[in-house]
């Protein structure tokens, strides 16, 4: 493992909404690493910043920024394919209707062929 680059954990604090890091080995030094609003929220926002530091305590900095860059990649991927997706359906839905409107006052084949068409597009969409 890699020497570390950010104060060792664990982190605590020991009073209202300051987080005070209280290094390993320091002799009682103390870093006032931020403070956070005199709120509810700035109470949360210190408990959840402690305990996310904590929990990856021994991961490189480095390592979790790869982590976290990956699963943003893959999100935009998922939703790109989404939206190719949806984009499909619409395409093929106004196909249909574009097909039906043509085949009014077509052949009565046509007509029944245009609405097969349309059928299928449907059910492609409609939930199961």
């Amino acid at each position: 493992m890699s020497e570390q680059k950010h104060t060792p954990e664990p982190w605590r604090h020991d009073y209202a909404n300051t987080l005070n890091v209280y290094p390993q080995g320091d002799c009682g030094l103390v870093y006032e690493i931020c403070k956070f609003p005199d709120t509810a929220r700035g109470a949360e926002d210190l408990r959840r910043t402690m305990a996310c530091v904590n929990a990856c305590a021994g991961v490189a900095t480095e390592e979790l920024e790869e982590v976290i860059f990956k699963q943003n990649v893959n999100e935009v991927f998922s939703r790109e394919m989404v939206i190719g997706n949806l984009r499909d359906e619409r395409d093929e839905l106004l196909a249909a209707l574009k097909r039906l409107k043509a085949a009014e006052r077509a052949p009565r084949t046509e007509w029944e062929a245009a609405l097969v068409h349309a059928d299928e597009a449907i059910a492609k969409v409609e939930p199961a």
